[in-house]
């Protein structure tokens, strides 16, 4: 499922290539990353990361202006591809997501994010308030995304804490390097970060 194509990590393992493997070859994969789901836990050898640097809009030369998404391994990515999938229909089946929301939201088209738009400026105009405020609140909330803030949903729903050790696995001494003009950088490692760019995090900022 998702993007046959996606732009390969550190391990530049192609989701389609693994796909056509045989089947005997496929297994090593799939126990590998049932490793992970069962014990909730991410090897230091799958953690490293790659991030670019997209530019958004305003002044080029306010860093503030630039969006860091990140390119991890295949070994990474497929237990948050999985658990995403496996979420999204808990959510649906108990009407959890409103229906005013739009991101991850099966089935919503992009008409009703017109119409969503429309309602938000129409709030907008009544309160005195620019739009374009608005937006920038909103995707100052998504680029600042605390990982507390998905660990106290899991809570609340009563999910299982697997969830928040699987979470924190992947977040725990991440390897990064950025891609710049002249290369890859050398590596410098955080932790507790939430990454952009993988399966999991449109869902978690939900």
């Amino acid at each position: 499922k998702g993007n046959s194509r996606p732009s390969p990590g550190p391990d530049l393992w192609e989701k389609w290539c693994v796909r056509a493997l045989s089947d005997s070859a496929l297994q090593l994969v799939l126990d590998l990353v049932n490793y992970e789901i069962t014990r909730s836990h991410f090897p230091d050898s799958v953690k490293p990361a790659i991030l670019s640097t997209i530019f958004k809009r305003g002044a080029r030369t306010d860093l503030a202006n630039y969006r860091g998404v990140t390119c991890s391994n295949l070994l990474k990515n497929l237990p948050f591809a999985w658990m995403n999938y496996l979420l999204t229909m808990y959510l649906v089946n108990l009407q959890i997501l409103p229906q005013s929301q739009v991101a991850t939201h099966p089935g919503v088209q992009a008409r009703d994010l017109t119409s969503f738009l429309s309602q938000v400026d129409a709030y907008a105009r009544r309160h005195k308030q620019p739009l374009y405020m608005l937006r920038r609140d909103q995707r100052k909330g998504f680029d600042r995304l605390e990982p507390e803030g998905f660990y106290d949903a899991v809570r609340a729903y009563g999910l299982p804490q697997s969830l928040i050790t699987l979470d924190q696995s992947a977040q725990a001494d991440v390897p990064y390097r950025i891609k710049t003009l002249h290369g890859l950088t050398d590596s410098f490692i955080l932790s507790g970060v939430t990454q952009q760019g993988g399966p999991f995090s449109p869902l978690k900022s939900t």
